[in-house]
């Protein structure tokens, strides 16, 4: 399973590169199967809306529901917001993710091949403005 949620397939692929986007969403999905872990695991869904040249799509990415230094959820908060966490907020989990439904952000499209199939993958979340 991809921690990234399949946005289009093939044909109807985003196009890589850097686009700006606006987080719509933060979903938190208990006990989630994964191939990693023999246990159910407690995830985040980002969901944003996408803007292309083609016009405004939806793409979401799944994270583990992890504040830890390796977390990907933590590097991709502390990549958005321009600056870290400190260990201290990341202890106390003092994140409301609910705050980020309505944040602008700026997102990297990576494309990626499993068998057959090519899917189009958040690969980053910025800042709007990063260049």
């Amino acid at each position: 399973m991809s921690r990234n949620l399949v946005i289009k397939v093939n044909d109807n692929l985003i196009p890589e590169g850097r686009w700006p986007a606006t987080c719509t969403d933060v979903e938190f999905v208990d006990d989630h199967a994964t191939p990693w872990s023999d246990t159910p695991v407690d995830m985040v869904r980002l969901t944003f809306d996408v803007v292309t040249d083609d016009g405004t799509v939806t793409a979401q990415r799944m994270f583990t529901r992890k504040l830890s230094e390796r977390a990907h959820l933590r590097k991709a908060i502390d990549a958005w917001r321009g600056h870290p966490l400190t260990d201290a907020e990341a202890q106390r989990g003092e994140v409301d993710l609910a705050e980020f439904v309505g944040a602008p952000a700026s997102v990297s499209i990576t494309h990626n091949k499993k068998g057959d199939r090519i899917y189009s993958d958040i690969d980053e979340i910025l800042p709007r403005n990063a260049s």
